[in-house]
């Protein structure tokens, strides 16, 4: 039997939006597609929404248009604890896959992560789980 946690109204990756600076999302940004485009002057900061302000069903996708030389981090608010739950899994059949739980951000790397690494996070009213794929090993990271 199951239990319904909530739902969130998304745009069901309808929605498109372009990710190039310093950005705290929203409520209202479940469903997204972010094109995440990473650059060589300052690392990219990304604040999930603070867990008080959406419901379970919350998610959204990160998918790197343009790497560089500067990390991309992806992080659960500060006052919300170490709530992050997944794994990225390599497209390289050599490569290792990175996989952690009570952590708090996902990270495409600085001079590794390449166009179409991509990763999912989702909400379920206590955690987000990150699920993504990468070109290489060691592209990107949960910590």
């Amino acid at each position: 039997m199951s239990t319904k946690l909530g739902v969130s109204h998304g745009w069901d990756y309808k929605r498109v939006e372009s990710l190039s600076a310093d950005q705290q999302l929203l409520a209202g940004d479940a469903g997204k597609i972010f094109m995440v485009v990473q650059n060589a002057t300052s690392a990219l900061d990304i604040q999930l929404p603070e867990i008080a302000t959406i419901q379970p069903g919350w998610k959204a996708k990160f998918i790197l248009k343009t790497a560089s030389s500067k990390d991309v981090v992806i992080s659960v608010a500060d006052d919300d604890g170490d709530l992050m739950f997944g794994m990225i899994c390599s497209a390289d059949p050599s490569g290792g896959e990175s996989a952690d739980t009570a952590v708090d951000e996902l990270t495409f790397l600085a001079s590794k992560a390449a166009p179409g690494d991509w990763a999912e996070i989702e909400f379920d009213g206590d955690y987000f789980y990150v699920n993504g794929m990468e070109h290489d090993n060691d592209h990107m990271t949960i910590a």
